[in-house]
């Protein structure tokens, strides 16, 4: 079945060989931050995600708040889906948050899409 088990997620900042600025920042930022999601079947199987975030360039998120978002709020409702009913995931995903916040949602999707790929042989 390939159903969920579990999602983690890891914050990884990687220094840049040069400080930048983009667009509306009021500072620059001397880093790349990446907020990376792990899902784990019931089968043992591993699916990977990330996202990238600069805070105060992508609206609301923060990797904080990403974090929080992934393991909190949607980690418990997606347990025992199926990895490849992917149109439930994302439509539960969004019933259970509206308020936008792609970024995570787009790493939850990207592990799960890797987690159903790594399950066909």
């Amino acid at each position: 079945m390939s159903a969920i088990k579990s999602i983690d997620t890891t914050m990884v900042s990687v220094p840049s060989a040069t400080p930048y600025q983009m667009g509306a920042m009021e500072k620059g930022a001397s880093n790349a931050i990446s907020i990376i999601v792990r899902i784990e079947t019931e089968d043992g199987i591993e699916g990977w995600g990330e996202c990238f975030i600069t805070p105060g360039w992508y609206g609301a998120d923060t990797p904080a708040s990403m974090i929080w978002l992934i393991e909190s709020i949607f980690a418990p409702r997606l347990k025992g889906i199926s990895v490849f009913d992917i149109e439930t995931i994302e439509r539960r995903m969004h019933k259970i948050w509206q308020l936008g916040n792609w970024y995570p949602k787009s790493a939850i999707e990207i592990a799960v899409r890797d987690a159903a790929a790594r399950t066909v042989e």
